[in-house]
């Protein structure tokens, strides 16, 4: 027998993805960027040089 969802380790991720990407959306809409171009910008602010 299956296990409920709230059980399954990956539908919490998949909820807590969700989660994230509908707070960070409002602020990457008013930059007009998406997820993935924010990470890299981040990833570039922290390299040296």
């Amino acid at each position: 027998m299956p296990l409920p969802l709230d059980n399954q380790l990956c539908f919490t991720l998949y909820a807590t993805s969700m989660a994230i990407n509908r707070t960070y959306k409002p602020m990457l809409d008013d930059m007009g960027i998406t997820y993935p171009q924010y990470l890299v910008l981040n990833a570039l602010g922290e390299a040296d040089g």
